[in-house]
């Protein structure tokens, strides 16, 4: 679930900040997953807040674990849109 929700913000992401012309593959590869790293960590402390996890002693590894596949998925998302939609000429680092 986090990994999918990660695709999703990084889709977002991608098509966000490509439209206000954030050039770079670098600089939308990171703002994207910035944006994806800034919603996992709130939905993390919402899941703290509200008591969902029933692992209180393992929270902390399950909280790590979630957020890094949110991050995977908005990695994986990114690249392949990158891959897919941008042109080879304008792939520049």
């Amino acid at each position: 679930m986090h990994f999918l929700g990660g695709a999703t913000l990084g889709f977002l992401g991608f098509t966000f900040f490509k439209k206000i012309n954030a050039v770079s593959v670098r600089r939308v590869f990171v703002y994207g997953n910035s944006l994806t790293l800034f919603f996992a960590l709130i939905w993390e402390v919402i899941e703290l807040a509200s008591k969902i996890t029933f692992i209180a002693a393992e929270y902390w590894l399950d909280a790590t674990g979630d957020i890094l596949a949110a991050i995977t998925g908005s990695s994986l998302s990114i690249a392949l849109l990158f891959r897919i939609l941008t042109p080879s000429g304008e792939r520049n680092f």
